[in-house]
């Protein structure tokens, strides 16, 4: 986008240089001219249409668009080129070349209708064109073309047409037409008439040649003609009441009025003329482009100027801050201190004092040379005095500079700021030297403080101020934090932070720069990185600094507050505002208007609502009042709506369906200027909390859930004020059909339907239940079996004959007797689902007690269990650990030729869940799977059907084998998990 400072001439003098300075805040707008890369479908635009929620519609040379100030948005359905746009009630008119008169509604552009369309295939050329259209207080539409006037009544496709110009071979151009109450008054180049009825008859006949006319009030009415004469006439008596010419004016191309004064658009140039002196201004000129059209918002005073080369808008410059550059422009020179005497403003720059009143700069002063610059100014009894160096001036009634003689000033003094103390005393603050008192009666040298020298040589000064009666110092302080205030009592400048009234970590630093008054009695210090709210006993009561708030600087310098709470400061970027209402900051750049964003320099609150302050080259009046309004006009609108990429109409409620993807909103608050200061939020009913959406004008909801939205939409600017105008949409995202009562009612006769299916289903998971059941049963069965197979039995009764035969009966005795518990407990556990775990575990000890005995103690066991583990409590199927015991000292510990020793370890895994270790020092599993591929006729199925069971009862049970040692592969690690097995 392109943007261009364009000066307008409206009633601006430039700075003229006669017996004074005259400085005259310049009417600035600014030019933006947009073009196709800017999304304009072309460069060529022909018509502006400024509707009533202040939306533009441009007709261009490839389709009409609509222009919200933030998107060029085209309307589908018109795509050729747009020769004119006309208004009436809530429809539009156009005429599209090559497809006719048409219309659409205000609420859906995608709503077209064909009104008229060319006729190219006769012989007739009235037939074919629907040039400048303009619809009148009856809502007849009128054109042309090339000998007729016609127009259309409202809602009817038949036009009435007047032939004004029989013998014309091109086309009529622009006309325009004047009401009154029975009649209707045509003013073309080709002669004047008037409508009566039915009737058309020539009129006017002493007004030759009229390009354009436009209606004033009932009484009169203004016209141009070729000869570039502006002429105001009187409606009733058709006298000419006054005239004015201009050559310019020959190619006018509009003119209307705009309340006190005439706007006059020509090929080149926008004039304004005012209605009662017919003074004229020139508000725009460019040679290079051929101006069409023109459209004036009268509320932000935009001008919309259709041309050849793209659409200008110009936007007026804001009020908010009035530069005035100082008359001389002298280089590199800075207003370093303002003061206000009367009507009078005094601006230090430099080696110079200039005098400003009235918006126009009186007189400047210049001071003798020194080797330093002058560094303030005072007001002392109505005077300004001027410091610089070790010297004081003072600017007398005639504005004449005298010099103050004082009395003792030490030598080498170099006065950094000079004030006027209520007890009738000019005190002289040093940057790293005493402040020096003087009697303002006699200018004699007072004596001084009892600060010691270290104090003011160690330390850098930088403002000194008297509030109510109390001064205070501020400045560096390397072993501290800057501020001190004058004890009377002691005589001399105390150190706040060593009187303990604050926390330390309340002061922004220990380098404060100014300090500055606030409405309510309180003092305000900056500093590098942020400032201070003090109140009148040192208690600080606010603390800003750059890592708490927005602010991007970190040298704050002139500071002050005003009677609503507002502070105001001056950074290198630009001015801020801290609201203590909200507890916010606010930034104004360049952006906002300001001709620089350095504000370290000159800074002085006139009063409540007028800030000066002091710039390169100049200095600016900022209304505090008009910066802190909201420049938004309480309007919203929406600028288009879209589902799947079709437009939308906006009054009726928006129908998602659920077919439907993207629903695509975009809005604007129509300002056209500042886009990037206005924010916007929503919310889809008003209980819920409205939604932050920052500067973004769209949005874009996908896959509603089903169901009644009420969308309201709000703008606001930045400084958080919010309109009270609030956009709203009514959306029904339609019930899919599953949800809908059609499908309800299909759902029943389903139910109904299917009823027989379903209880067959159940009858068929009964069986299988059973079929589960029972294979559960013949599992665990098997497993009992299996516990003690003939392999055990044979060994075992061996062992008891072996003991016998070697008449060893107490062993015998201890065997059998062991032997008959296990049978016993088996057979006994067998009838059960599940047993305890005490009960599980003294089984297993009889049972390793057996085949210990049996490999003649080849190998010692131990059972550990949990503290955690109640015995009695948990439960668990029944000899669920025997068959991997088993295992291991058939395939791991009996191969082995040294001592065995077998652990079994009870944890607790988790609430519901138990885990059992079974640990060997065997040989195995690698060697163990070799020895097993040996043997004939034997087949262990007792871990198979143990793991077979633990399914069964919990699909989350497992079991995980793992070896010992990890090198030679020797023992092995069996573990097992075992869910919901407690009581």
């Amino acid at each position: 986008m392109k943007y261009l400072r364009y000066t307008i001439h409206i009633a601006v003098s430039l700075l003229c240089f006669l017996n004074c300075y005259k400085a005259v805040a310049q009417h600035v707008y600014t030019e933006k001219v947009f073009k196709i890369k800017d999304g304009l479908p072309s460069n060529t635009i022909n018509k502006l249409y400024l509707n009533q929620s202040h939306q533009l519609y441009i007709g261009s040379q490839r389709g009409l668009v609509l222009y919200d100030g933030y998107h060029f948005l085209p309307l589908d359905s018109f795509s050729r080129y747009i020769e004119s746009i006309a208004h009436y009630q809530n429809q539009y008119y156009l005429y599209e070349v090559g497809k006719g008169l048409l219309s659409f509604p205000d609420a859906d552009p995608g709503d077209k209708t064909i009104i008229a369309a060319p006729a190219f295939e006769d012989d007739n050329p009235n037939n074919e064109h629907f040039d400048n259209l303009i619809s009148d207080s009856k809502g007849r539409l009128w054109c042309n073309d090339f000998n007729t006037i016609k127009f259309f009544e409202p809602g009817k496709k038949v036009y009435k047409q007047f032939t004004i110009a029989p013998q014309n071979k091109t086309l009529l151009p622009a006309f325009s037409i004047i009401e009154s109450d029975d009649s209707t008054y045509i003013f073309t180049s080709v002669g004047n008439f008037v409508l009566t009825g039915d009737t058309i008859q020539k009129t006017f006949t002493q007004f030759q040649s009229v390009i354009t006319t436009t209606k004033i009030n009932d009484d009169l009415f203004a016209f141009i003609d070729q000869n570039g004469t502006l002429s105001i006439v009187n409606s009733h008596t058709r006298q000419i009441l006054q005239q004015v010419v201009n050559n310019d004016w020959k190619t006018a191309v509009k003119i209307t009025v705009s309340e006190n004064e005439l706007l006059i658009l020509t090929n080149h140039d926008l004039f304004s003329v005012t209605l009662k002196h017919l003074t004229q201004k020139s508000i725009y000129s460019n040679p290079l482009v051929n101006l069409r059209d023109f459209c004036v918002d009268h509320i932000t005073g935009i001008a919309w100027l259709a041309s050849d080369n793209g659409l200008i808008q110009l936007t007026p410059a804001s009020h908010q801050f009035l530069y005035y550059p100082l008359p001389d422009n002298p280089p590199n020179t800075a207003v370093t201190d303002i003061q206000k005497v009367n009507d009078s403003y005094y601006l230090l720059a430099n080696n110079t004092v200039y005098i400003f009143r009235n918006g126009a700069f009186l007189k400047q002063i210049s001071l003798p040379q020194s080797v330093y610059l002058p560094s303030s100014l005072s007001i002392i009894e109505n005077a300004v005095y001027v410091a610089s160096g070790n010297r004081i001036y003072k600017i007398a009634g005639n504005d004449l500079l005298q010099e103050i003689k004082t009395t003792g000033l030490p030598a080498g003094t170099i006065i950094k700021k000079m004030i006027a103390t209520q007890n009738g005393e000019v005190w002289l603050l040093q940057e790293s030297d005493p402040v020096i008192r003087i009697n303002r009666a006699n200018w004699r040298v007072l004596n001084g403080f009892k600060n010691d020298s270290a104090f003011w040589k160690e330390n850098k000064w930088q403002d000194l101020v008297e509030n109510n009666g109390k001064i205070w110092l501020a400045g560096w302080m390397p072993k501290s934090y800057g501020i001190c205030y004058y004890s009377f009592e002691r005589n001399e400048f105390v150190d706040l932070a060593r009187q303990n009234i604050n926390d330390k970590g309340l002061f922004v630093g220990d380098y404060y720069l100014k300090i500055g008054p606030s409405a309510d009695g309180s003092l305000l210090m900056s500093a590098y990185g942020g400032w201070n709210k003090i109140n009148s006993n040192g208690i600080i009561q606010k603390r800003v600094d750059i890592n708490s708030y927005p602010i991007y600087s970190d040298v704050i310098k002139g500071i002050c507050g005003t009677k609503n709470g507002n502070i105001y400061f001056g950074t290198t970027e630009g001015l801020y505002l801290y609201k203590e209402s909200e507890d916010r900051v606010y930034a104004f750049t360049e952006k906002e208007g300001l001709p620089g964003n350095n504000l370290t320099f000159g800074f002085k609150l006139i009063n409540d609502s007028l800030l000066a302050l002091g710039i390169k080259n100049g200095f600016v009046l900022a209304d505090l009042q008009l910066l802190t309004d909201t420049k938004l006009q309480n309007r919203i609108a929406f600028s288009e709506i879209r589902i799947d990429g079709i437009l939308q109409n906006f009054s009726a409620p928006v129908i998602f369906k659920p077919e439907n993807n993207l629903l695509d909103i975009k809005f604007s608050a129509l300002t056209y200027s500042g886009q990037h200061l206005i924010q916007y939020r929503y919310r889809f009913s008003p209980e819920e909390a409205w939604i932050n959406i920052g500067s973004n004008t769209s949005i874009a909801l996908t896959h509603l859930p089903y169901g009644a939205y009420d969308l309201e939409i709000q703008a606001g600017d930045h400084l958080n004020n919010w309109q009270t105008n609030i956009l709203k949409l009514k959306i029904e995202s339609k019930t899919p059909f599953l949800k809908s009562g059609w499908f309800l009612a299909a759902l029943i006769a389903a139910i109904i339907l299917f009823t027989i299916i379903i209880a067959r289903y159940f009858i068929n998971k009964a069986k299988k239940e059973n079929a589960l059941q029972r294979k559960i049963v013949s599992a665990e069965m098997k497993a009992l079996r299996s516990q003690m197979n003939p392999h055990f039995l044979f060994n075992s009764l061996n062992a008891i004959h072996s003991t016998i035969i070697q008449n060893n009966t107490t062993q015998a005795s201890r065997y059998l007797s062991t032997f008959s518990k296990l049978l016993r407990n088996i057979l006994e556990y067998s009838q059960q689902d599940s047993i305890t775990l005490k009960e599980e575990l003294d089984a297993l000890k009889l049972y390793l007690e057996l085949e210990s005995a049996r490999l003649e103690h080849l190998f010692n066991y131990t059972v550990e269990i949990d503290e955690a583990i109640d015995e009695n409590e948990v439960k668990l199927p029944p000899m669920i650990i025997q068959p991997f015991v088993e295992n291991a000292i058939w395939h791991g510990i009996r191969n082995i030729s040294y001592e065995g020793y077998i652990n079994i370890k009870v944890q607790r895994a988790d609430k519901n869940a138990i885990r059992i270790l079974i640990t060997d020092n065997g040989i195995g599993r690698t060697k163990a799977s070799e020895n097993q591929s040996k043997a004939v006729g034997h087949k262990h199925l007792g871990m198979n059907l143990s793991k077979e069971r633990l399914q069964l009862v919990d699909e989350r049970n497992y079991i995980r084998v793992y070896d010992l040692n990890q090198e030679d592969k020797t023992g092995t690690i069996v573990e097992i998990f075992l869910m919901n097995l407690y009581k």
